[in-house]
């Protein structure tokens, strides 16, 4: 897979773990359906972390749940090297 293909599934599923987080506190306020958390975990494992922890941070939502600032912690970490490893794949093969 080339480093946009890439690049752009690991954007949209950050949008998407963002909006998700908001639109779960908008209807927790609101007293309405809420999203599940199976849901807002899984966008944030699955690559969408950076996308999680700012909702978190922005939304001021979940933060006291420990098993989303993990998830969303290793959500990041996994972003990162994933990104950094499609970047340097060429370097990263020739030294092998």
């Amino acid at each position: 897979m080339s480093l946009k293909v890439v690049w752009s599934i690991v954007m949209l599923v950050n949008i998407s773990a963002f909006i998700s987080m908001l639109l779960d506190k908008y209807y927790a306020v609101k007293g309405k359906w809420r999203i599940s958390e199976f849901f807002l975990l899984s966008h944030g494992f699955l690559s969408g972390g950076i996308g999680l922890l700012m909702a978190m941070v922005i939304g001021r939502h979940k933060l006291s749940k420990v098993k989303f600032r993990v998830i969303a912690t290793v959500g990041t970490f996994v972003d990162i090297l994933l990104l950094t490893i499609l970047i340097f794949q060429d370097q990263i093969m020739a030294s092998f």
